[in-house]
């Protein structure tokens, strides 16, 4: 495989080269490049609580799927639904995190972000419940060490919700899939 893009770890072209198409092609799957198998729909990091939940689902990328990658981006599509009701001053939060560790290591994860995503404080006395959602798209960006790139990365996806009386929280995953970066 020849890479001719320097931003994407190859060398850049020159003057006078000739583009042969098996290198453009190389280029050009490099460049676009999403994580084969590494969309991740399921309910495993998903919470649900009229207390305290928590959840957590790792999903393990190779060595040879990072292909050389500098840097994996993850993107969590969720939903975080937070809802009072009017007969109580309780609360409900949800948080999402993204853990990481080498694959093998045994080391343990590590947190690389941790988000409040929604909310819901006391209602008013309008007799309406209060929703707070939250979500929509979260986005960070791993960057791997010598180690992950090596042996690979396992990227922990985790949930909690918390609700007091009165007040009902949840995490929902839509869809994660991850990228690299070269």
């Amino acid at each position: 495989m020849t890479i001719y893009v320097a931003a994407l770890g190859g060398s850049d072209w020159a003057n006078d080269d000739v583009l042969y198409a098996a290198d453009l092609n190389d280029t050009f799957t490099r460049a676009a490049r999403l994580l084969v198998g590494s969309i991740y729909t399921g309910t495993g990091y998903d919470t649900t609580s009229g207390g305290t939940a928590t959840n957590t689902h790792s999903i393990a990328l190779s060595a040879a799927t990072l292909d050389g990658a500098n840097y994996v981006v993850v993107n969590m599509n969720l939903q975080a639904n937070c809802t009072a009701s009017t007969s109580t001053s309780g609360t409900a939060s949800t948080t999402v995190t993204v853990k990481r560790q080498e694959t093998g290591s045994g080391a343990g994860f590590t947190t690389v972000i941790s988000n409040v995503v929604s909310g819901a404080g006391a209602v008013d006395n309008s007799g309406q419940n209060h929703t707070d959602r939250g979500g929509g798209a979260i986005r960070c960006i791993v960057t791997l060490t010598a180690n992950e790139k090596t042996n690979g990365i396992d990227i922990e996806l985790g949930s909690a919700s918390t609700a007091t009386t009165g007040t009902t929280s949840s995490v929902t995953n839509k869809q994660v899939w991850f990228e690299a970066l070269y």
